[in-house]
């Protein structure tokens, strides 16, 4: 190891202000606990017991060279699925979006299964003018092969980067040396590259199939990560005082006895999952602060892209002004409503906090529901019944200390018709997918009936891909519980409707296990209340057996409408070479038509379309300075130009209006009302 003396590090440090970085590098060491990398976290106590040893002695170089001149989080959080793809595309996006683990499989379409969002490499690369070699996605695993660029339009391919997978000597088989992957950054930076993101995976590689290596795996790094920031704080590369770098995890692992070694597996909601080590070093980073604010990978997204002075609108991380040199009060943070959600003229939705803490709330005409407690309240969902009764679900994250799990829960309310009072009903699952959005019904007999994405909990841990849907109703005094046959096939997004005495489903999901992992379609079931209590289950219908599935290899976001003579299933189709399409299928004698496209300019891939009460079908459209909302009343489309680009979600109020969370001036979010 150098000797501390200082000497690579020995400009002043520079008062942090938008553009101070002109480069920056994330490396992430894929799988690593805060055992086995900064030493400190919610319930760990500077022990390894990978290493059986003080967790100092790991990253020993790291802690010493490095930790003292860069800003830390003790720990930072992954707060989505705790696995490798999801949580790379949430650091990439800037937001925790629904993401799968799509494996390489030629001739299945593993592309189109992309984010929706526009990555930082497609961010940066268009606001500037960059080419291909500004921007490098490096790493030794397949499992990043589709986060090269987004699906979003506008921004795409032409505006990506080219995934190097490092081989070893067959050429195909992933390189098992995470140093040849330090050295790729390296070599990516000489050849003039902006932004760099590494993901180191024999680490992880070797704590699931040789879990007695992983801590040694962990430590082969620490001297080479010294050496490459070394180098970057030399005269001979040019860019010293002028990079920031960013070691960090996409996940931990578990710390638990699950299995022996018990750091073999992750993939839940596990502390030992979700705690992750973050240090920020370089131009802008007050040297030695440590936070022990939450801080969560889209807060690093956010930080990055603030000190290189890139926008990344659609980003709901923090700032981490706690780990910045600043003159003064810091940057403003995103901040507003966003969420929409609207049932019989009432208004939910989910309001930013600047909070480090605290992060949303939910809002109900003006009734704010918060908690000291929770760190993030999102996605809620309202229903008036026939009765005026008034529900509302939202989920919801708590990171208490010392806690075994930090699992993503259900909160439901009720208000009683001319009450003022709310009276929390509770959910009967206490763990459920970190990116479910409830959806709400009234059964005909009166009963509250949600659908949500339920963590489906087996001996298997890895369980990122692995959820259900679950039906719960509510009496009015108790839950009960009854499931779908979607397990093992990341079924997501329900949306629930009632009529003619039965419960109609409809949500996203894969095939079985492996399929689940590079296509998706939309499935709609038939659910019936039997004499005997029990309820029926029958698929009605799949866009998996559609002619458009050629075409489109995978359907996300489903919006069902029923009336008691009527039905029409709205979904967002993916192509990689015609982008996104808004299609139907529609309810006829017999069974469902056949999808028919609605719209092929560019609908928004993220924005899922809804349905008013009466059966008029709003979605939003992309466009190269401001997005459109649009609407389908009697077969005809009418679409009206929004006040910004940036467009999160759609609320309809009635057949002739809807509410649109729309992005404006200084990251506020706000609500949109547009009537037609």
């Amino acid at each position: 190891m150098p000797p501390d003396d200082g000497s690579a590090f020995d400009a002043e440090e520079q008062s942090a202000e938008p553009g101070v970085a002109s480069r920056a590098v994330v490396l992430v060491l894929d799988g690593t606990r805060v055992e086995e990398s900064l030493g400190y976290g919610q319930t760990t106590d500077g022990f390894s017991d990978a290493y059986d040893g003080s967790s100092e002695e790991v990253l020993s170089a790291i802690q010493a060279e490095l930790l003292p001149r860069g800003g830390s989080s003790v720990p930072a959080f992954s707060t989505g699925v705790t696995i490798t793809m999801p949580a790379h595309a949430t650091l990439l996006q800037g937001r925790r979006r629904h993401y799968g683990s799509p494996a390489v499989q030629e001739g299945k379409g593993a592309s189109l299964y992309r984010p929706e969002l526009p990555t930082f490499f497609e961010l940066i690369r268009k606001q500037e003018g960059l080419d291909t070699s500004s921007v490098a996605l490096i790493g030794n695993t397949v499992n990043l092969i589709s986060l090269d660029y987004s699906m979003h339009p506008g921004y795409g391919e032409s505006y990506g980067t080219v995934y190097n997978v490092l081989t070893q000597a067959d050429g195909v088989t992933p390189s098992n040396s995470d140093s040849e992957v330090v050295d790729d950054v390296r070599t990516a930076l000489e050849g003039g590259a902006r932004f760099v993101v590494a993901n180191l995976h024999n680490i992880d590689r070797t704590a699931h199939n040789d879990p007695e290596d992983y801590a040694d795996a962990v430590a082969n790094v620490d001297e080479r990560i010294l050496s490459l920031w070394l180098w970057i704080q030399s005269d001979e590369s040019g860019m010293k005082d002028d990079t920031v770098m960013v070691v960090t995890a996409d996940h931990g692992r578990h710390r638990y006895d699950l299995v022996d070694p018990v750091w073999t597996g992750h993939g839940d909601d596990c502390s030992g999952c979700r705690e992750i080590p973050l240090l920020i070093i370089g131009p802008g980073v007050e040297a030695g602060a440590v936070t022990e604010e939450p801080a969560t990978l889209e807060d690093v997204h956010q930080t990055l892209a603030w000190l290189m002075g890139v926008e990344s609108p659609y980003s709901d991380g923090l700032i981490l002004s706690s780990l910045l040199s600043l003159e003064d009060e810091g940057p403003a943070q995103r901040s507003g409503i966003a969420a929409p959600s609207s049932s019989d003229g009432r208004l939910a939705y989910q309001q930013w906090r600047s909070d480090p803490t605290r992060r949303s709330e939910i809002v109900i005409d003006d009734h704010v529901f918060d908690s000291p407690e929770v760190f993030a309240m999102e996605a809620p969902a309202v229903l008036v019944t026939s009765t005026d009764d008034t529900y509302a679900c939202w989920r919801q994250l708590e990171l208490p200390e010392g806690a075994e799990y930090y699992p993503w829960e259900l909160r439901c309310v009720h208000q009683a018709p001319g009450s003022s009072d709310w009276t929390d009903i509770g959910f009967p699952l206490a763990r459920l997918h970190s990116d479910t959005q409830p959806a709400l019904s009234e059964a005909e007999d009166g009963r509250l009936v949600v659908a949500v994405s339920d963590l489906l909990v087996t001996e298997n841990i890895n369980l990122g891909t692995n959820t259900q849907i679950t039906l719960a109703s509510w009496n009015g005094q108790d839950w009960e519980l009854f499931e779908t046959h979607s397990e093992n096939a990341y079924a997501i997004e329900p949306s629930l409707q009632s009529t003619s005495g039965s419960m109609w489903l409809a949500y996203a999901r894969g095939d079985t296990p492996p399929e689940n992992r590079y296509t998706r379609h939309i499935e709609l079931q038939r659910i019936s209340l039997q004499e005997d209590g029990s309820w029926s289950w029958l698929l009605a219908w799949t866009s998996a057996n559609d002619a458009l599935t050629e075409t489109y290899g995978r359907m996300e976001h489903a919006a069902l409408w029923l009336s008691a003579d009527d039905g029409k299933l709205a979904m967002i189709g993916f192509s990689e070479d015609e982008g996104t399409s808004l299609m139907m299928t529609r309810r006829e004698a017999g069974g469902w038509s056949s999808l028919v496209v609605i719209d092929d300019e560019s609908p928004l891939p993220h924005v899922r379309p809804v349905w008013s009460e009466d059966g008029v079908l709003f979605w939003a459209r992309y466009g190269t300075t401001v997005a459109q909302l649009c609407r389908l009343q009697d077969s005809k489309t009418s679409c009206v130009a929004l006040s910004s680009g940036v467009v999160e979600r759609i609320a309809a109020v009635s057949g002739n209006e809807a509410a649109v969370s729309v992005l404006g001036e200084g990251m506020v979010w706000s609500l949109e009302t547009v009537t037609f």
